[in-house]
């Protein structure tokens, strides 16, 4: 696949899906050689990240997972896959090859793409927790890159 850079100031408008999965595989090596080797029980297990696709979000689900936590992880990123316009986001791409590398590794990997203050992403970040967290989070990761937050909405009694 051919691919051209396309880069607008300091951001790239392009992501090749052979570099983005070498990328999470070196992330990966780098933390499994940091990590002591044995699984600390009192570290977080089911955690929420929001913002998971790219940067500290990313980081932090790698670390999480592949170190002494061996954490499971829904993940909620606002991504672009590939169309006739281009070839998607780098963090469509880091979803994919995460997953498909924590998966191999025994741990849960959910992705949810969508706007996290949508009230169906929303929907769709408490049917993950209720279905494969049995209802339960650890820890919560915000780390969305975004712009004003929209003003919260009250939903069933629920201040989301």
């Amino acid at each position: 696949m051919k691919i051209r850079p396309s880069i607008k100031g300091v951001v790239a408008r392009s992501a090749h899906p052979a570099g983005c999965k070498q990328a999470i595989i070196n992330q990966i090596e780098a933390v499994k050689t940091a990590s002591s080797g044995t699984t600390n029980s009192e570290l977080p297990k089911r955690v929420l990240i929001l913002g998971g696709s790219s940067g500290f979000g990313l980081a932090s689900r790698i670390a999480l997972s592949f170190g002494d936590a061996e954490a499971d992880t829904i993940s909620v990123s606002f991504e672009r896959g590939p169309s006739d316009k281009g070839v998607g986001t780098a963090g469509w791409y880091n979803n994919i090859y995460f997953k498909e590398l924590a998966e191999q590794q025994g741990r849960i990997a959910t992705n949810i793409v969508g706007d996290a203050f949508s009230p169906e992403t929303r929907a769709k970040v408490l049917q993950a927790i209720k279905e494969q967290f049995d209802g339960k989070v650890d820890l919560i990761i915000y780390s969305l890159a975004t712009g004003v937050r929209p003003k919260p909405m009250a939903t069933s009694g629920v201040l989301l």
